[in-house]
């Protein structure tokens, strides 16, 4: 059997809520690392208020998404963020409650059913460093071309949440070939570990 692992993190900045929303990815699969970031302004996100939580959500279903294009629902799976949020929602500790995040949670956790072998672990920030700056590197960009100066975000309703999934179609569409960051890679022995 396979194994993966698989760093996600999102970023809602220069302000949470209302800010850019960021999403990194960071696959890790025989040895080759492939990475995927988007920003996404509030202006441009119209499924409801942009948060943190979202944008750890949409990071954590990019993955999911992802890893079904690849036919990798069989695989031995390890998710690893520093959304507690997330990994506790997810794998089985937390019950996912009312937000902007919810519905994007709902659907994830429908995705994560496809999966037989799957496992969460929070880790501390600096442990998911990759997936940090990836999550934060676009935001940054956009923020400094609106001079730091955001809209305010949308405040209806989604009609539905697939939408806001396949808003990030391209972002699935992974960069391959960067040999892993082994830093980016915590210790087994120094993270908790929930299972599905």
């Amino acid at each position: 059997m396979d194994d993966v692992v698989i760093n996600f993190d999102g970023s809602c900045e220069p302000r949470n809520p209302g800010g850019t929303m960021g999403v990194g990815v960071v696959m890790l699969h025989r040895g080759t690392e492939w990475t995927a970031s988007h920003a996404i302004p509030p202006s441009q996100w119209p499924y409801g208020q942009t948060t943190n939580n979202v944008a750890e959500y949409l990071a954590f279903i990019a993955a999911l998404d992802r890893l079904m294009q690849l036919g990798m629902t069989g695989a031995n799976v390890e998710f690893r963020g520093d959304s507690m949020l997330v990994i506790r929602q997810m794998f089985g500790r937390w019950k996912i409650k009312n937000g902007a995040y919810a519905p994007l949670a709902r659907e994830a956790r429908l995705l994560l059913r496809n999966f037989s072998h799957a496992r969460g672990r929070w880790i501390p920030r600096h442990q998911n460093h990759v997936a940090d700056k990836l999550s934060n590197q676009r935001t940054i960009k956009i923020n400094n071309r609106q001079g730091g100066s955001l809209p305010a975000g949308h405040n209806h309703k989604s009609a539905g949440n697939r939408g806001a999934i396949q808003h990030l179609g391209h972002l699935v569409q992974a960069d391959p070939g960067r040999q892993p960051d082994r830093a980016s890679q915590p210790r087994r022995d120094t993270c908790p570990e929930v299972r599905t």
